[in-house]
């Protein structure tokens, strides 16, 4: 009995949901304009970075866009908690490449403070790579900032960008809900056995 037990358990917990990405949050370019954000002759890939507030409790990745007609680029977006030159720590990383659109990257799931400002950070692997920006200050829970070192704000200006957060799929139970179930029936069975000792 004891072994048919901890076998169910086990597989409970192999079988934990599987987190699906969403969108959580979703700047669009305006549909009748939209700004280019990027430099040449720097001498080195630039750095940039994007504030947000989550409305979820967590993050799994990010993507920006890259201007059309873009030769493969890599980069990496990293996710902050605040800018790294006011003491930021990053908190997840990844990289991606794309060669004109979106290019998304993910990571594994970080907790957030939703409505708490958080930072992406983005870092291509050469200097002369354009992002798709809205230039009408339509993201009014962050703002957009340009790097040579100092992460200077590009007023009324964001990335276009998205953020993803990871949701269980309907019907099935958590990972850290599986592991407490298993932790509980685990001590039941301690529990138990002492109960027929004595």
């Amino acid at each position: 009995m004891l072994r048919h037990l901890l076998g169910a358990i086990a597989l409970s917990a192999c079988c934990a949901a599987h987190a699906t990405p969403v969108i959580d949050q979703d700047v669009q370019a305006p549909s009748f304009s939209f700004e280019l954000i990027g430099t040449l002759g720097f001498g080195s890939p630039p750095v940039y970075a994007q504030s947000f507030q989550p409305s979820r409790a967590n993050i799994m990745g990010a993507g920006v866009t890259i201007a059309a007609n873009t030769e493969v680029v890599g980069l990496t977006i990293s996710l902050y908690d605040a800018l790294p030159n006011a003491g930021g720590i990053a908190l997840a990383s990844g990289t991606g490449q794309g060669s004109g659109g979106w290019i998304d990257v993910f990571w594994s799931t970080v907790l957030v403070d939703p409505l708490q400002t958080y930072f992406l950070v983005i870092a291509p692997e050469t200097e002369d790579v354009f992002f798709q920006g809205n230039p009408y200050d339509g993201y009014l829970q962050g703002q957009a900032f340009g790097a040579r070192g100092e992460y200077e704000p590009l007023p009324d200006m964001d990335f276009v960008f998205r953020t993803y957060a990871d949701v269980p799929a309907a019907g099935e139970v958590p990972e850290p809900a599986s592991i407490a179930l298993m932790g509980l029936a685990l001590a039941g069975l301690v529990a138990s056995r002492k109960q027929k000792k004595l």
